[in-house]
């Protein structure tokens, strides 16, 4: 998460295709799981991404270490542009079709509430992540939220498979207590 703002920051001081590039590299599939999770598309989703890391090549300059961490800014750019591409295809759709030909539809979306708990659990969760040591967050990061065996994520940091796997086993309990008292204390 640190070289992602490192990238961030530098590319913002500096507009560098390389520096760009690398920054893509190190957060494509995360960012990518956004932009699929809101437009159900692939190829909007990558049309998506592309418009996004544009505004980021762009928009580099307005990012603010201060304000929020890396990941959260280029979240937002990428969730905010995917979905202005939804309400365009949405609106599309609309000049296509008759309203009295749609039957009532129950509004699927997550509520407000469900939001505001869903921004909640990821702060609790960054904050327990912190408690953590880099290793342990980068292994558990790779392994649940990219799906990542244990052998690959030994063979990225170049440690052995038995390391890896005792970080893991070291930092869930951790981040599980963490986790436990903090919804405690909600």
């Amino acid at each position: 998460m640190q070289d992602i703002q490192l990238l961030l920051i530098s590319l913002s001081k500096k507009q560098d295709a390389q520096l760009l590039k690398a920054l893509y590299i190190a957060t494509q599939v995360r960012l990518f799981s956004v932009c699929l999770r809101i437009l159900k598309d692939q190829q909007q989703a990558e049309d998506a991404m592309q418009e996004s890391f544009l505004k980021i090549w762009y928009k580099a300059n307005d990012y603010d270490p201060n304000k929020s961490q890396a990941m959260t800014w280029l979240s937002r750019v990428v969730r905010n542009q995917a979905i202005d591409l939804l309400r365009r295809r949405n609106k599309l759709v609309e000049t296509q079709v008759d309203v009295n030909d749609v039957p009532e539809m129950i509004d699927a979306s997550p509520s407000q509430i469900s939001q505001l708990e869903a921004v909640e659990a990821n702060a609790k969760l960054q904050f327990c992540l912190a408690t953590l040591k880099k290793e342990q967050v980068h292994c558990i990061m790779a392994s649940y939220f990219q799906g990542q065996t244990a052998k690959q994520i030994a063979s990225h940091l170049q440690r052995p498979v038995s390391t890896v796997k005792s970080w893991m086993a070291r930092s869930m309990p951790i981040l599980r207590k963490c986790l436990e008292n903090s919804y405690e204390g909600s």
